[in-house]
């Protein structure tokens, strides 16, 4: 018999010291490169739902602190269990590479060449960090998500859309 648990989520960004990691950053322009989410699960306790290369998966957060370097979360004032109990079969998939590598171009496109595609390119089998968790926004009819087409944001504009809401409270200290 299953019982209704309402989760206590944060939306989470991160940086490494990882060359990938600078990278990302510096066509980004930002301060981040990574967003997961830290899902307080019971009995459980708080638990990082990972986007990264190993795939889509619940980790131990104290793994996630080992290589982070920064970490900044956020809470919604409302509740986005709605949005990851939607987002619950991308659990295990693989990480999208292929969306990385086109958003990162895409990114260099518009800052170069100030063209941006409104194309989206998405895989329906995997997900790359910050269109996972635009996507669990989103199906949380978070205010001002409506219109996003989650594969073609970035974490930086996550970020940028979170701490400029007034939906959203700094939790990271």
């Amino acid at each position: 018999m299953y019982h209704k648990v309402k989760m206590n989520i944060l939306v989470a960004f991160s940086t490494s010291d990882k060359f990938y990691a600078k990278i990302l950053r510096k066509i980004m322009k930002s301060h981040i490169h990574h967003t997961f989410l830290f899902v307080e699960l019971e009995g459980f306790g708080l638990m990082a739902l990972e986007i990264n290369q190993d795939g889509i998966r619940f980790v131990s957060s104290k793994r996630v602190m080992r290589y982070a370097r920064r970490i900044e979360c956020f809470e919604y004032i409302e509740d986005l269990t709605p949005g990851l109990l939607s987002m619950k079969d991308y659990l295990g998939k693989k990480y999208d590479w292929k969306g990385l590598i086109f958003g990162a171009l895409r990114l260099l496109v518009k800052r170069y060449f100030h063209y941006e595609s409104k194309k989206e390119i998405h895989n329906p089998n995997k997900m790359f960090c910050s269109e996972f968790v635009a996507s669990v926004l989103k199906r949380s009819n978070v205010e001002g998500t409506q219109n996003w087409i989650t594969s073609n944001i970035s974490p930086k504009m996550l970020y940028d859309f979170i701490e400029n809401s007034k939906l959203f409270r700094e939790v990271t200290k």
